[in-house]
């Protein structure tokens, strides 16, 4: 008799699927469900079929009991789930290097930007940041500048409060799904 697996060893094969698939998954996956989304509240919730949808457009196929323990473990009420509690725990962690690095950038940004409120930097305020011809994948061409500027606005589109803000917090989950060079003027 086949043993049921618990939520972790499906996350954990969820791992495994998304690191065979490459890096871009997990960036893709930031960018389709804020696209799903389609707010910027701080829900960043969208509805069980929607949430199936994106991971079928990235490829990546859960089995019918999978996919009812996923939505179980992250579901908001019985209609939606919380898309951004799951890329939390799918998404690696940043290293402590590179935790630091993404502090120290995001710092930068706020003095570039005179932030009064030291916990934020505005949206459009790291938009004016953004150099898409410094992303690693178009370094690499593997991307082209638009496509670059167009996945970066799409997946801070379901990361911005409604006051146009990004939290630290918030801006060090976009960079755990981005290569480790960082794409902006500084």
């Amino acid at each position: 008799m086949a043993s049921i697996e618990t939520t972790e060893q499906i996350m954990n094969k969820l791992r495994v699927t998304v690191a065979r698939l490459g890096i871009t998954t997990i960036r893709n996956l930031f960018a389709l469900f804020a696209a799903a989304a389609n707010d910027t509240s701080e829900a960043q919730q969208i509805s069980n079929e929607e949430f199936v949808g994106v991971l079928m457009k990235a490829h990546i196929h859960l089995s019918t009991y999978d996919e009812a323990s996923v939505i179980k473990a992250y579901k908001v009420d019985d209609l939606n789930v919380n898309y951004m509690k799951f890329m939390d725990d799918l998404s690696p962690p940043l290293s402590e290097k590179r935790e630091n690095a993404v502090k120290e950038l995001f710092s930068l940004i706020q003095k570039r930007s005179n932030q009064e409120n030291a916990d934020v930097i505005l949206y459009t305020d790291l938009k004016a940041f953004f150099d898409p011809a410094q992303h690693p994948d178009v370094k690499m061409g593997r991307l082209v500048k638009n496509a670059a500027q167009q996945q970066m606005e799409a997946a801070f589109a379901g990361i911005q409060n409604a006051k146009d803000e990004i939290s630290l917090d918030k801006f060090k989950q976009y960079f755990r799904g981005v290569s480790s060079g960082y794409p902006f003027r500084l």
